[in-house]
Formats: structure tokens, sequence, C-alpha cells
């Protein structure tokens, strides 16, 4: 008897052990994961921070023009959230579907409505 519930024993923890190395490997991907979205953060922070810089300077707009036109962009799909979600609006005029980031319609160039999207997830 004592022989059959030793051999249990070491099969279950053989099988924690095997948990425990599989949890190392997966938080070792989520780490490298995170990591690379983070470089792409940085690369994007630096891009935008230098087209910030010379559309201000080339176009002679001031932060408040930019930051108002950062905050219109934001609300063009019916939310200030900070992100443009993954909705459609359809165009009035030709009545063909446009991104809810869309100011115009992407086929006819009439301005859309803010805030009137539809979800498409």
């Amino acid at each position: 008897m004592d022989v059959f519930f030793e051999s249990s024993q070491n099969s279950r923890i053989d099988g924690a052990s095997q948990t425990a190395r599989d949890a190392r490997s997966t938080a070792r991907d989520a780490e490298r994961e995170v990591a690379a979205l983070q470089r792409r953060v940085d690369f994007l922070t630096i891009a935008s921070q230098a087209l910030w810089e010379i559309v201000r300077e080339r176009m002679g707009l001031s932060d408040q023009q930019i930051l108002e036109r950062i905050k219109e962009i934001d609300l063009r799909d019916g939310k200030a959230d900070g992100k443009i979600s993954k909705s459609i609006q359809p165009c009035p005029q030709c009545h063909r579907n446009n991104q809810s980031g869309q100011s115009r319609c992407v086929y006819c160039g009439t301005e859309l409505p803010i805030g009137r999207v539809f979800d498409r997830s």
C-alpha cells in the first residue's frame, strides 16, 4: 500500500512540477511580448512628438489647436475615451460604410456626422 501511495504522490509532484515549468515559460513569453509592445509604444511616442513639432512649426499651429483636434478625433466614434473604436458609420450622402475615425466619407467626401456609429464587433 505504501508503494502505491508513494508512486501516486510522485506522479502528482511530477505533474505539479510540469505545470510550474509551463507557467514560467508562459510568463517569459508574456514578458517578451510586453517588452516588444513597450518598444513600439516608445517609438510611436517619439514619432508622434516629431510630427507634432513639425506641424506646429511649419503650419504655425498652437499646441491648443492640436489638442482640440485630438479631442475631435477621439469623439468621432461618439466616446471621449482616448481611442478609436472599431465601428462603422454610413455616409449620409452615398450610404457607403466608413470607419468611425474618418471625418469625411472616403468615397464621396461628404462630411460625416460625429458620434453616429454602428458597432462592428
